[in-house]
């Protein structure tokens, strides 16, 4: 039986090693002609191992051992069944405490909400053009803007739509001067100066 089981240790090893090259290569029926004709070998060593265990032990039922049931009884399903005991259970109390936000940080949130808000109203009305700036050529937009406003075309658009709404020549150059950090002694601005005249006259 030992010599045997030798040989069915090497047809496992023969019949793992064709498999591992037929995985490589499905397609050649050489191969699998090879490891089926290992494998048959293999079941036929195995079937031989089996009577020689039963003839070299004959007063054991080998039969009646593997097909005994076993039987379990009501009192083993009793036994195997735990009950534990209930735990009650009591609700768990938060500290609200921790959750409540702290006063100073509300108000920060608060201020920084009005100032994003501000700033998305600003930018709104500074896309809509006023009157003014769209009198302007687009040679005189990009020397306002370059020269007069440090190339902040948003805040000459802004401060033009506020110009505009004053109405007239005398509060238009009053705000612009008072509202930006504009030389008057610049070109630029006498040029806009001009250009207000005409516009407010």
């Amino acid at each position: 039986m030992k010599k045997l089981l030798t040989d069915i240790e090497l047809d496992f090893y023969e019949l793992k090693c064709l498999l591992d090259f037929l995985d490589k290569n499905p397609n050649d029926k050489t191969l699998y002609k090879v490891a089926a004709r290992s494998l048959h070998n293999l079941k036929g060593r195995m079937n031989e191992l089996e009577n020689g265990f039963q003839s070299s032990y004959p007063k054991y039922n080998i039969e009646e051992t593997i097909s005994e049931p076993v039987v379990e009884t009501t009192v083993d399903k009793i036994e195997a069944v735990k009950v534990e005991p209930k735990v009650k259970e009591e609700p768990i109390k938060e500290d609200t405490k921790d959750l409540e936000p702290d006063k100073s940080e509300v108000e920060e949130i608060v201020v920084k909400t009005k100032k994003v808000i501000t700033q998305k109203d600003e930018t709104a009305a500074v896309k809509e053009s006023s009157a003014l700036y769209k009198a302007l050529s687009l040679n005189d937009i990009f020397r306002y803007s370059r020269e007069l406003f440090d190339g902040d075309t948003n805040l000459m658009r802004k401060t033009f739509s506020e110009m505009d709404h004053l109405g007239s020549y005398e509060q238009a150059i009053g705000h612009l001067v008072n509202t930006t950090s504009i030389d008057t002694e610049d070109l630029a601005f006498q040029d806009l100066d001009e250009f207000l005249k005409r516009y407010f006259s």
